[in-house]
């Protein structure tokens, strides 16, 4: 009967789990996977010895990559979402020892780009861009990504959402998460 029950226990936590993954007003964003990106590609891995890396024109990241010691490396998942971007903006630098480890693009823009500098990509930049008739849900529709480092090496944003922002924590911001919010196209 214990059997049972265990095997039992573990098909209905297998289904809740399914359920809160599967459940799009869901915002906990634990089961996620490359499907949920918008159909696109990555840009290079960069760092502080490297250039930026931007989205081409009418994407805007989607999920971010983290390799090396401390996530010296990074990358962004550019999404498709058929509008054309404009006044594309820097924003930051954050670092853990700065007074602002957080940086977020204005009121309806989006993550477009990164770059890095200082020891281990110890300082990021963003680069934030509007996108022709799109706009981002409010501040109460979007959500900081559980943290990830080059443990985990990938942060997937839920369907239907892109980067906004970004923040940093731990050594050399080893620890990153995503700010994400819909896109609302008009």
């Amino acid at each position: 009967m214990n059997r049972t029950l265990v095997i039992g226990s573990f098909a209905a936590l297998g289904l809740l789990l399914f359920a809160c993954a599967t459940d799009p007003d869901n915002k906990d964003p634990v089961a996620q996977s490359e499907s949920a990106l918008f159909s696109g590609s990555w840009t290079q891995l960069t760092s502080e010895e490297f250039l930026p890396v931007a989205c081409p024109r009418g994407t805007v990241a989607d999920a971010m990559e983290c390799t090396g010691s401390n996530c010296d490396n990074v990358a962004l998942h550019c999404g498709d979402i058929g509008r054309g971007a404009s006044n594309p903006a820097d924003a930051g630098p954050i670092s853990e020892e700065l007074p602002n480890n957080h940086v977020k693009c204005g009121p309806n823009r989006f993550m477009v780009g990164v770059k890095c500098s200082g020891s281990y990509c110890d300082n990021m930049s963003i680069t934030c861009a509007n996108f022709a008739e799109t706009t981002r849900g409010s501040d109460l529709d979007c959500y900081w990504s559980p943290w990830f480092s080059e443990e985990q090496q990938y942060q997937y944003l839920l369907p239907g959402y892109a980067a906004a922002g970004i923040q940093c924590d731990g050594s050399y911001c080893d620890n990153i998460s995503i700010y994400a919010c819909p896109v609302v196209l008009n």
